[in-house]
């Protein structure tokens, strides 16, 4: 039985993201290589995670207990939006589409996945298969599951996957997880008439591919992101 009221659930968050496509953005056009001539801006989001704003992007940082990691999210225009109160999501819209990385405690969904030694392909599968079943009982209805477990060039393994929700019931959303220690690290990109799957797609794959995984809190001075590369000590 999931708990549904559980503050890692991350399900309810997605499904009404639509609700906060709409929210103003704290910053406008933003990049990824902090700015000359002064520190670039700072967004906290929530009480550990934040955001620096770069010359093409958003660097995102994200210090909860027993996770660290930084990601890159690029894009022509990206931009922060309000964070769902109490949801440990954080938001954005990149380039038109609605973006969205948090995380989950494996123990959450696959309490003895250590012990039976489960690849992380599989930890994925039982994520998905943990979300599909929340969704389908706040929906009230069976949803068709599509997924792809994928290699990236940096090596880490993810499964993308998309679940196939009723017209009128939430926005589409594809997703992008991987494995991180003992949790999960979840981004999310809503799929509407005005965004192809494939350019969410393209999104979510591109942001993975730039995380960078720490053992300690990550510096919030924006000038000392200091981190271990995936797979180094």
């Amino acid at each position: 039985m999931i708990n549904t009221t559980t503050k890692y659930t991350v399900a309810l968050s997605l499904l009404s993201i639509s609700i906060w496509s709409a929210s103003s953005p704290a910053y406008g056009q933003t990049g990824r290589r902090p700015q000359r001539g002064g520190d670039p801006p700072i967004s906290m989001l929530g009480d550990h995670n934040y955001a620096i704003k770069t010359t093409d992007g958003y660097t995102i940082v994200w210090n909860e207990d027993g996770i660290h990691f930084q990601l890159d999210l690029r894009g022509k225009d990206v931009r922060q939006m309000e964070q769902p109160p109490g949801s440990g999501i954080i938001p954005f819209r990149a380039d038109g589409i609605v973006f969205q990385v948090t995380s989950a405690p494996i123990s959450e969904f696959a309490k003895n996945a250590r012990r039976q030694k489960l690849s992380d392909q599989a930890i994925l599968a039982a994520y998905l298969d943990w979300e599909r079943r929340y969704h389908e009982q706040e929906l009230g209805a069976r949803l068709t599951v599509t997924s792809t477990p994928q290699q990236l060039a940096t090596g880490t393994q993810v499964l993308l996957w998309k679940l196939d929700i009723p017209k009128g019931k939430a926005t589409n959303q594809l997703y992008c997880t991987t494995v991180c220690g003992s949790q999960v690290i979840i981004l999310a990109g809503v799929i509407d008439g005005k965004t192809t799957e494939s350019k969410v797609q393209k999104l979510l794959l591109d942001t993975m591919s730039t995380l960078k995984v720490s053992s300690r809190p990550i510096n919030l001075d924006p000038t000392v992101i200091v981190v271990k590369d995936r797979g180094k000590n």
